[in-house]
This record gives C-alpha cells, sequence and structure tokens, in this order.
C-alpha cells in the first residue's frame, strides 16, 4: 500500500465521488456489495474494524475467496493482527485506495459498518499532538495500582466544578 498523503480538498472531492454501502453487522452488505459493484464497475474500500486484518476470515465474515476474485476489495485482509490500526490510520488508507480506484476510472465504493471509520473519512479527525514515546514507556511500567492512586490534592473548587453527584471522585 503506498503512503502518499492526500490533502484535505482533494480528500473531500475524493470521498464525495464515492458510494457508501453501511449498516449494521450481519445484514449483508459485504455481498450486496460485491453486486453492486460488479454492476457499476466499481472497486470495494471495506470500513470495517476487524476485515482489515489477516486470519480474522470467520469471525469478521471477510469476503470469501470467489468474491475476492469477482470485485477487487481493498483494506481486506492486509494488516497483521499485531499491527494497531487507528480511525486516522483507516482515513489514509483508505483515501490513497479512493484515490487509485479513481485513477484508474473507476468507481470506488466504501462498505462497512465501522462508524468511526466512516465519520473519519466522510468528515477528517481534528489534528493531535504527536505521542510522547517516553512518557508511554514509562507510563507502560507503572501498575494498575501505581496509575489509579492520587498524585496530589484536588483543590476543593476544581472538585466541585469536576465532580457532580453522578459521578466518584
Amino acid at each position: 500500500m503506498p503512503n502518499r498523503r492526500i490533502s484535505a480538498p482533494s480528500a473531500l472531492s475524493a470521498v464525495k465521488n464515492c458510494f457508501f454501502l453501511v449498516g449494521p453487522t450481519a445484514s449483508g452488505k459485504s455481498q450486496l456489495a460485491a453486486d453492486v459493484a460488479l454492476r457499476c464497475d466499481a472497486e470495494i474500500v471495506s470500513a470495517d474494524a476487524f476485515q482489515i486484518y489477516r486470519g480474522l476470515t470467520s469471525l469478521t465474515a471477510q469476503p470469501n475467496e470467489s468474491l475476492l476474485r469477482q470485485v477487487t476489495h481493498h483494506l481486506v485482509g492486509v494488516l497483521p493482527l499485531t499491527e494497531e490500526m487507528s480511525a486516522a490510520r483507516f482515513r489514509e488508507l483508505a483515501l490513497n485506495a479512493i484515490a487509485e480506484i479513481h485513477a484508474r476510472g473507476k468507481r470506488a465504493l466504501v462498505g462497512g459498518g465501522n462508524g468511526l471509520y466512516l465519520n473519519s473519512l466522510t468528515h477528517g479527525l481534528a489534528p493531535l499532538p504527536a505521542i510522547d514515546q517516553h512518557l508511554l514507556d514509562a507510563l507502560r511500567t507503572l501498575s494498575t495500582q501505581d496509575l489509579s492512586a492520587p498524585r496530589a490534592p484536588v483543590h476543593p473548587l476544581v472538585q466541585a466544578l469536576v465532580c457532580r453527584p453522578h459521578t466518584r471522585c
């Protein structure tokens, strides 16, 4: 999978030229998407949070080999189970797949049921700061008890603002 970035205006344009087939789990989206893609000369971009992983074929109802031969699918069985996935990474991979599909003069059909992934694709994501790897490494060395222990007393004014009757403080 190429790793080139797509600008926000290009992303909006790419998504506006896509078809979306979404719905609840086990509602037949994969087969319906394949049928539509065959009729419309389209390629499918999966927006399923688990179908992207290799080795989860039966657990995620990934399209079978026959279906994969009939219609080109993107983002199905492409990552090892050990690799992390996020909405931001999905967005980048999906936009790249859509750009490649459009560059070949074909239609893109995005199918799946992961609302966060679909929303990231259609509306983008707020920029986040980079992860502080040193802090993350330090936190990983702490036990659950260490992480839940109070670090400093909370000022009563702050506690009054933050704590409500329905929360535990």
